[in-house]
């Protein structure tokens, strides 16, 4: 009987870290929206980041931005990361 417990905990444990592998290996791509025009000195800080993620990711998280207000105005980028519209928004709270 013990043989068997060793041998359905060795099935679940094997699962779940195939499980795990598959999760960190699926492709993300993300969304970055920012309000300022893409000659501002942050956008290429950002793109630097993103880069950075992309690379230490092994390429399985990647990115597009959209600067100069491309999927909203200003005021709105805090609720279009809320809402889903974009992954990550630059917003000035102030």
């Amino acid at each position: 009987m013990t043989s068997i417990r060793r041998s359905m905990a060795a099935a679940v444990v094997a699962t779940a870290v195939s499980f795990a592998a598959a999760a960190q290996d699926a492709p993300v791509h993300l969304k970055f929206a920012h309000w300022v025009p893409a000659s501002h000195p942050i956008h290429p800080t950002i793109q630097a980041w993103l880069a950075s993620i992309e690379k230490q990711s092994n390429g399985t998280i990647t990115s597009t931005i959209y600067p100069a207000q491309q999927l909203g105005k200003a005021f709105d980028h805090y609720n279009m990361a809320r809402d889903g519209i974009a992954d990550i928004a630059y917003a000035n709270p102030g």
